[in-house]
Formats: C-alpha cells, sequence, structure tokens
C-alpha cells in the first residue's frame, strides 16, 4: 500500500470519526454542519490562521471543529505536521496551536491549509445535513379568519 493511499485512507477515518462526534452533539448538531459545509470557502477566501481563528470565536459547532482540525494537524502522520509548544494546562492548549500556525513558514502553512481542505472534503461526505424546517403548506391558514 502506498503512502498517499494510506493517507487518504486515515484522513477519511478521521472525518468519519470527526463527524460522528460532530452529529451526535444536539445542541451543536446544526451549527456543526454549517462550519462543514462553509470550511473549503473560508480556507479558501482567508486561509488557514483566520479560519481558525473564526472557528474558536464562534459557537459549539465551530469550536468543535476547531478542536478537530487541531487535532488532525498535530497528527504524526500527515504530511504538514504542526508541532505546537506543550503546556500543562489544557486551557492553553488553542493558543499554543494558533501560535505554532501563524509561526509556520509559507510553505508548511500551505501544506497545513491544503491539508484541512482535503480533510474538509471528507468531512462534507459524512457530516448528516441539518432538516430543512418544513411548513405544513396544505394546512388552511386560520389567521384571518
Amino acid at each position: 500500500m502506498s503512502h498517499t493511499h494510506h493517507l487518504q485512507q486515515l484522513r477519511a477515518a478521521t472525518a468519519f470519526r470527526f463527524a460522528e462526534a460532530g452529529n451526535s452533539q444536539k445542541s451543536a448538531d446544526a451549527n456543526y454542519a454549517a462550519a462543514v459545509q462553509e470550511l473549503s470557502s473560508l480556507l479558501k477566501t482567508n486561509g488557514l490562521a483566520n479560519t481558525l481563528a473564526y472557528c474558536y470565536s464562534k459557537e459549539a459547532g465551530q469550536r468543535l471543529l476547531f478542536e478537530q482540525i487541531n487535532e488532525w494537524l498535530t497528527n504524526p502522520e500527515i504530511p504538514g505536521r504542526i508541532t505546537p509548544s506543550t503546556s500543562a494546562r489544557k486551557e492553553d492548549q488553542p493558543a499554543l496551536f494558533m501560535q505554532a500556525v501563524l509561526d509556520l513558514k509559507n510553505d508548511h502553512y500551505r501544506i497545513a491549509q491544503q491539508e484541512v481542505l482535503l480533510l474538509a472534503g471528507w468531512l462534507i461526505r459524512f457530516v448528516k445535513k441539518p432538516e430543512p424546517v418544513t411548513t405544513n403548506a396544505s394546512a388552511p391558514d386560520d389567521t384571518y379568519k
């Protein structure tokens, strides 16, 4: 098995696990799905660092996506792995990860961004789309009676 094939399988398996976690959070369900749907365009328009900052600053669904991207980009098996400084305090980890992203050299930054784009392609396939709100069009409207 080639390294590329292994990496694709790893990406798909990780995206499936991430999507399952996002789909299982009831309060963040629609929020997570929307965040996944817009991830690729955010990355292409704003870049990796701005997209991560946006995800970190938002609601539970986007925050979960930030944590998942953090986990993926610090995975030792991927190209473009980011190695943030370590801290004993869990609350310091997001800041250390963001600082590591901001400190990346241009080539490494592009590789990391490409990795997140590839992961986003898999996430979109696995995330549950929010159920559309339906109205009962056949029910009579009693508003004006």
